[in-house]
């Protein structure tokens, strides 16, 4: 199975076994997304060696209880509900735990009047880097 097709089905891409894992939580995204008026979608890519715990993405100043666990060398799905979000403007916080519970924060993007001007989102990380490709769609 191909990760585009695995990570819409809501699964977790493996990137070295090249194989699509089921989890619920993945489902449970794809699930919780049905009741969001706004969602923002992010393919987030764990590139390290080491598994990411408690994984969020949030508009800034927002809270939520949404949290996923990314493993090593694997890629996962992220949902953030941008419902609350209605005509403000802002940027999104991405903060998650390295393997031996050092906290990474990082802001970026933006949205306006609540509403996001990517499509999606695929975020890479590495072990000393964090990389963000917004991909846009046709307006």
């Amino acid at each position: 199975m191909k990760m585009d097709k695995c990570l819409g089905a809501g699964g977790s891409w493996n990137e070295d076994s090249k194989e699509c894992i089921k989890c619920e939580s993945d489902f449970m995204q794809l699930k919780n997304a049905e009741k969001y008026s706004v969602s923002a979608y992010y393919d987030i890519v764990n590139q390290t060696s080491s598994i990411l715990d408690s994984v969020q993405i949030v508009p800034h100043g927002y809270k939520s209880e949404n949290f996923i666990e990314i493993p090593a060398q694997s890629t996962r799905i992220f949902i953030a509900d941008m419902s609350s979000t209605k005509r403000s403007d802002g940027h999104y916080h991405l903060s998650f735990l390295r393997g031996k519970g050092q906290m990474e924060n990082i802001e970026f993007g933006y949205y306006t009047n609540g509403y996001l001007l990517e499509k999606k989102n695929k975020i890479i990380i590495e072990v000393d880097s964090i990389f963000i490709h917004p991909e846009h769609g046709d307006y």
